[in-house]
């Protein structure tokens, strides 16, 4: 299986409970809820020490296939955006006045930061993934006197802050969503995930 098919899995359920869009301007809070595929290891970067076991950057390794599988997640995020129309028809040589007005059709530019709670781990092959990440907890037990720590091991994904900037696309019910996902304590599940949601109200 590729690594992008694994890693980027749409969450089963999206819930927005707010979205509100006022001139150029976006805020929303939004629950996510279901599962999504994580990577298996991250690349060496120079954050830390390997001693600690934060020796790693933010980007997931695409040659890395032996742990990948799926987390359950939990999210509550708060959405801050603006619009980028008038930036777009500008770039076209074109102007459009809204003032005030809400636009109907909308391209946006945001963040999005809240807390995750991350859980129910599964490997796609749990045998060799277990056995590959008891591995090298014995190779860290040997090296540096500790366990593995949730940078190098999905087993051990904890709750935090998550976050990630995304672009949107709204026609007046309908919105399509490209966000990036950056989760602070489980780091293997970074990822790109894409939304289409419909507005009730």
């Amino acid at each position: 299986m590729a690594f992008e098919q694994t890693i980027i899995w749409a969450r089963a359920i999206c819930l927005a409970l707010n979205l509100y869009r006022k001139s150029n301007f976006l805020f929303g809070l939004n629950i996510d809820v279901g599962r999504i595929g994580h990577g298996s290891a991250l690349e060496k970067g120079v954050k830390g020490t390997e001693a600690d076991g934060n020796n790693f950057e933010g980007k997931v390794r695409r040659d890395s296939y032996k742990g990948i599988g799926s987390l359950s997640v939990f999210n509550i995020l708060m959405d801050f955006g603006v619009n980028m129309n008038n930036l777009l028809l500008a770039a076209g040589g074109t102007g459009v006045a809204y003032n005030e007005a809400t636009s109907f059709l909308s391209f946006n530019l945001g963040y999005s930061i809240g807390f995750g709670i991350v859980g129910a781990q599964r490997f796609e092959n749990p045998e060799n993934s277990i056995q590959h990440y008891n591995q090298l907890n014995t190779s860290n037990q040997n090296l540096y006197q500790r366990d593995n720590t949730y940078f190098e091991d999905p087993r051990n994904s904890k709750a935090g802050f998550v976050g990630g900037s995304f672009i949107s696309c709204d026609i007046g019910h309908a919105s399509a969503r490209m966000q990036w996902y950056r989760y602070r304590r489980s780091p293997v599940a970074k990822g790109l995930v894409f939304f289409l949601a419909w507005r009730i109200g």
